[in-house]
């Protein structure tokens, strides 16, 4: 059996979108499936989305991907974001009247509001259009579920995260300052609401794992702050782990896979009651959410590492890739 994932998000990106595949890739080829991949990095002409450089824009000729997708001949299509890759494909589907899946992942019309001010619900009647012609459309969690069913989503199910516990579960203790220490892990940008947690005032020390468009606007205005840029591989598992609370700031992720790769190497996560988040996190066992981020960031340090990393086992990337698998082929 073939699948063919068609997503403008691929490696060398580094986002949610990337790992989740990269993760269920793996799992779906010991179920026996063949996985093909067309991404942006097989096309000559690209050229980086604005403020999100990293994410590469595709421009091709709808004949063009239409030959790509022939010449692998697929049983099942799924189509990863709404990019100019995923409409052409979806496209191609609908005139030749191929059923296909997709993947609602990531809150761009929030993300466009923030930055050039034109609201959301604009940009969510192009992403409902393109995704309602789906055989299933597979979301992050249920709450993520609830507000797309309410914007009269159709066909939606629920396909979470995993973590890899092994990967996750070794690691060496960094000295990264005065304790406890507090960590940020993502991307440095507008969208995740880092300032939230870079004002907060906290005894010990602050650090910030990751790399974006904001990141030189903060690293000048908060120097007391430690900016490690991103990391990776095994130093990546050791910043989750020489953290006593990471803090979560982000109001518009639709999971945060994060919150699960922290909570994996016992470091509770605290964050606000929103989507994503309230789908992780249990108050007092792997972390605390609510109103009051302060108050959450602090609490978490009365948590049990060991039974929060415990709690996340329950998030594997074979039962996820599992729900994947049923509904591709269902």
């Amino acid at each position: 059996m073939k699948l063919l994932l068609v997503t403008d998000a691929w490696k060398p990106q580094v986002n949610g979108v990337v790992r989740s595949y990269l993760n269920t890739i793996p799992e779906l080829e010991k179920m026996g499936m063949q996985v093909e991949v067309i991404h942006p990095e097989l096309f000559k002409v690209r050229f980086g989305l604005p403020s999100y450089n990293e994410i590469k824009v595709v421009i091709t000729r709808k004949k063009t991907l239409k030959n790509m997708m022939d010449q692998i001949n697929p049983d099942h299509i799924h189509i990863a974001t709404e990019g100019p890759l995923g409409f052409l494909a979806r496209k191609i589907c609908l005139s030749e009247k191929i059923i296909f899946t997709t993947s609602f992942h990531t809150r761009f019309p929030e993300y466009i509001q923030q930055r050039i001010k034109i609201p959301a619900s604009f940009f969510y009647f192009f992403i409902k259009h393109f995704h309602n012609k789906a055989k299933k459309v597979l979301v992050p969690t249920p709450s993520m579920q609830a507000e797309l069913i309410n914007m009269n989503f159709k066909n939606t199910v629920v396909w979470s995260r995993g973590v890899d516990h092994q990967k996750f579960g070794n690691y060496q203790k960094l000295d990264l300052g005065p304790g406890p220490i507090f960590s940020y892990i993502g991307r440095v940008a507008t969208e995740k609401n880092i300032q939230a947690f870079l004002d907060l005032d906290l005894e010990g020390t602050k650090v910030v794992v990751g790399d974006g468009p904001q990141l030189n606007k903060l690293k000048k205005k908060y120097t007391d702050i430690k900016f490690v840029g991103y990391q990776f591989g095994q130093n990546l598992v050791n910043y989750y782990a020489s953290s006593d609370v990471m803090v979560f700031p982000s109001k518009t992720d639709t999971f945060g896979n994060v919150v699960t790769e922290a909570n994996a190497t016992g470091t509770p996560v605290a964050a606000y009651d929103v989507t994503g988040p309230k789908d992780i996190i249990v108050n007092g066992v792997n972390g605390f959410i609510g109103d009051n981020l302060k108050d959450n960031v602090l609490n978490c340090l009365t948590i049990d590492r060991k039974k929060c990393q415990e709690y996340t086992k329950k998030f594997n990337w074979y039962e996820c890739s599992k729900v994947f698998y049923d509904n591709i082929v269902a």
